[in-house]
């Protein structure tokens, strides 16, 4: 990503209610096409638990993200229909 499409995604992000923390896990997840697991997440972004549980609650709560099982049975994160809409206008 160059630095004028970083500036568009940035900007596009704006405009959604999300802080920056919220912002970086939302990057995070979106980078993922079969959503991401809440230790890989941990590992990805670093922080502690609790506050990525709190952070991904938010998420959640804002209807940006979605959680499902995977065939393991572990919880998995990835966009929501709402989610890839503010991906595709961030990608355009």
């Amino acid at each position: 990503m160059n630095a004028q499409e970083l500036f568009k995604a940035l900007s596009v992000i704006a405009e959604i209610p999300l802080g920056a923390k919220e912002q970086l896990v939302f990057a995070a997840i979106a980078t993922e096409t079969d959503g991401t697991g809440f230790d890989a997440l941990l590992v990805r972004i670093g922080g502690n638990a609790p506050a990525l549980r709190q952070l991904l609650d938010r998420l959640k709560s804002k209807g940006v993200i979605e959680t499902s099982r995977d065939a393991s049975d572990a919880r998995v994160y990835k966009l929501s229909s709402e989610g890839k809409k503010i991906l595709k206008k961030i990608t355009k």
